[in-house]
């Protein structure tokens, strides 16, 4: 009979049809091609939501801090190379102290900075060469804007952005004397 179709929820049928399958069926495996895409696709997920942390909060929020710092440390640090690399996973974990971002044209950087004495404070912003992605992890500058306070214990820094791109935020405090100075200083944009 042409075009007859019967089923059968028989145990005896299931086994027969099973291992008539079987026999012509393609096993899949996990192959190796799968096994390289998957690791691909994974590494290149991480290494985009890496990257987003520096480009969306330009467009995400009113305000966030870039950098805290202060006379005896600096979260995130400005001179890696300089520092010691003791753990296996510290060169790690410094990639994800902020120092840098992208601001869009006229958005603000502010400084705030008290010092324990009168102090000389200069603040600069730097705007990096326009390359997407490289500029996250190499920054070739352009220009820099500078401001420099002499002879204060506080005050408030400002910075407007006229060209959107990637920046990167530094300060230089020093006493007149050369003597210690304690600080810290607060950058944030907004």
């Amino acid at each position: 009979m042409r075009g007859q179709i019967t089923f059968s929820d028989g145990a005896g049928a299931v086994a027969r049809y099973g291992n008539a399958l079987g026999k012509h069926a393609k096993k899949r495996s996990m192959s190796n091609k799968r096994l390289v895409a998957s690791a691909i696709a994974l590494f290149l997920g991480i290494f985009l939501s890496y990257c987003s942390l520096f480009y969306l909060p330009a467009f995400a929020s009113d305000s966030q801090i870039l950098r805290l710092s202060s006379a005896d440390k600096v979260s995130p640090k400005i001179d890696y190379d300089a520092s010691r690399k003791d753990g296996w996973f510290t060169p790690y974990f410094d990639l994800l102290r902020m120092q840098r971002g992208y601001m869009s044209a006229g958005s603000k950087v502010e400084a705030m900075f008290v010092t324990s004495t009168p102090a000389q404070a200069t603040f600069a912003v730097t705007r990096c060469k326009k390359l997407p992605i490289v500029e996250i992890f190499s920054c070739s500058p352009i220009d820099d804007s500078r401001v420099t306070v002499s002879d204060k214990d506080s005050g408030l820094v400002s910075f407007t952005i006229e060209t959107s791109g990637f920046y990167h935020v530094t300060e230089t405090i020093r006493s007149a004397s050369g003597e210690y100075v304690d600080y810290n200083v607060i950058w944030r944009r907004k």
